[in-house]
């Protein structure tokens, strides 16, 4: 399979005397949705489409629960994940506290499986 990508010229952002310049950006070719995913799971296992909803929920369920009590998940060699957040800095220790938390984000960290497969991606270039 291939990746779609279409080229787009675009300026500097704040510079509207810059050099424009031509560049790639990638065209998704569509969605999944979960109960895709799900049907699809069951079609390569011998579990039931019952069975494998209550495990990938449950799957998500957790991670979830130890992202919110402030763990790290890894799932295999696919991904990792925490949560990270960033503050306001304060002259003083003292005065940080946890209404100075702002974006809040999880990090997404790709494991080894999902790197190899993004360095064997291919491109087509669609007009």
């Amino acid at each position: 399979m291939a990746i779609n990508y279409r080229v787009i010229q675009k300026g500097k952002p704040g510079d509207p005397d810059a050099e424009k310049l031509y560049y790639a950006i990638p065209v998704k070719s569509g969605d999944i949705t979960f109960e895709q995913i799900v049907k699809r799971v069951m079609l390569r296992s011998t579990a039931h489409k019952s069975d494998v909803l209550a495990v990938l929920t449950s799957f998500f369920e957790v991670v979830r629960e130890e992202l919110d009590a402030g763990r790290g998940t890894q799932a295999a060699d696919l991904f990792k994940m925490r949560v990270s957040f960033s503050s306001k800095g304060k002259k003083n220790k003292k005065d940080v506290s946890a209404k100075d938390i702002v974006k809040r984000r999880i990090v997404f960290k790709l494991g080894k499986e999902f790197r190899e497969m993004l360095d064997e991606l291919k491109f087509v270039r669609i007009d």
